[in-house]
């Protein structure tokens, strides 16, 4: 675990501004896209990931400052990231 003792906490963050989403990536596509998949997951922070059996895909839960901030009582969203002239793109579902 990570406790750093000496940097001052961020007053704004996705995290402290509820910027968070769900992502999907399937198995094929990490082997297929390696360098995309770690583009990608380069604008984000996970909080946890689920690998599901079900068409062997993992599932992220993440937060983003590309995200929309959310109220705490409504159910993250899901995002599908894109890449257009090498600039990673989120839209919500």
């Amino acid at each position: 675990m990570f406790i750093p003792s000496d940097i001052k906490q961020q007053e704004e963050s996705p995290i402290t501004k509820n910027q968070i989403g769900f992502m999907k990536f399937t198995r094929t596509l990490m082997m297929k896209n390696y360098d995309a998949v770690r583009q990608i997951l380069s604008h984000v922070v996970v909080f946890s990931a689920e690998f599901i059996d079900f068409g062997h895909t993992i599932e992220y839960q993440v937060f983003s400052d590309k995200f929309d901030p959310i109220p705490d009582h409504e159910v993250p969203p899901y995002y599908v990231a894109y890449i257009k002239d090498g600039e990673v793109e989120f839209k919500r579902q």
